[in-house]
């Protein structure tokens, strides 16, 4: 899910539109888009994301976090992805 801003502000195209259900509302018709997401100095990875206008933040899903190893120390405050 990324803000509805970064979507103008990057100038992307909708893919197609999707019913979606659990965002705080109802169910509502969303645009998706095709990104290509980099994560630091880590390779890219191409997917296709969710817009939404009241969105705020780049929220990244188990199809992203999956492709990576991830560490989430909690103790100790610390996230490691690799």
């Amino acid at each position: 899910m990324i803000p509805e801003s970064l979507v103008i502000e990057l100038e992307l195209c909708p893919l197609r539109t999707i019913a979606v259900a659990g965002l705080g509302m109802g169910q509502q018709l969303l645009n998706t888009y095709a990104v290509s997401l980099q994560i630091r100095q880590l390779n890219p990875v191409a997917v296709e994301v969710l817009a939404h206008p009241a969105e705020t933040h780049v929220l990244l899903g188990r199809d992203v976090l999956n492709q990576f190893r991830v560490i989430l120390d909690g103790p100790n405050f610390t996230l490691e992805i690799g």
